[in-house]
């Protein structure tokens, strides 16, 4: 059975003088609140699991997603609902050391947007070094582009490789490294270059690098050297 132990003197006039300075606005942020959810103008107190939903806008000097053997995310939501979201996660580092995404001084605002890799398999890392052999006969067996520095091997003349879907601003380095015969490059499906005829391939030369800069969904500005 439970024991009511009634306040001494002490305790009691403690509590009343610490309540005789609430004014009202303050007895309503803490009066009729749900652990866990956010309202306006009330106090915030956690759940059961310390979450807290809701919030609108959180400042802070540093943010923590997660602690030292449990994994945490931040997850980004688009304006326009069920069109999913971003996140930032991260993976096992092989020693106890930080990883820092940082940019360096900008000289005006920038916006910088990670390519779609549409149907390519992977993901697409940023700066990212990669070689892959050349493989298939056209556009829909070629070997899928995923890194934005890209060496090629394999080349015959015939194989070719796929650039993902061009968006503006996104830029590609491929570099052929068989000798003496061409490499064919293909864009995604309904892409271009040049402003050319969509999905043909360009052939480049062996030993050559092809730069190629998005100027559209569609368009891929490129500088290379023909096969000859």
């Amino acid at each position: 059975m439970p024991t009511n132990k009634p306040l001494n003197s002490f305790s009691l006039k403690n509590l009343l003088s610490r309540l005789s300075v609430l004014d009202s606005t303050e007895t309503t942020a803490l009066n009729e609140i749900t652990a866990g959810t956010i309202a306006a103008s009330k106090a915030v107190v956690v759940d059961s699991n310390k979450d807290a939903s809701a919030f609108r806008n959180l400042n802070a000097v540093n943010i923590d997603a997660g602690a030292s053997g449990t994994a945490g995310s931040v997850d980004v939501f688009p304006a326009t609902a069920s069109k999913g979201k971003t996140a930032i996660t991260a993976a096992d580092n092989t020693g106890n050391t930080t990883t820092t995404i940082n940019t360096a001084a900008q000289a005006a605002a920038r916006t910088y947007t990670v390519p779609d890799a549409g149907a390519i398999a992977g993901a697409f890392p940023l700066l990212a070094y990669s070689t892959i052999a050349a493989a298939g006969a056209n556009q829909a067996t070629g070997t899928g582009i995923i890194s934005t520095l890209t060496v090629v091997t394999a080349a015959d003349g015939n194989t070719g490789v796929v650039l993902p879907t061009s968006s503006a601003n996104a830029m590609y380095a491929v570099y052929s490294s068989a000798a003496t015969v061409g490499l064919k490059v293909y864009p995604a499906t309904d892409g271009a270059f040049n402003d050319g005829t969509a999905n043909a391939a360009i052939t480049i030369e062996g030993k050559t690098l092809a730069i190629f800069i998005g100027t559209s969904a569609t368009n891929w500005a490129c500088l290379y050297t023909a096969d000859s």
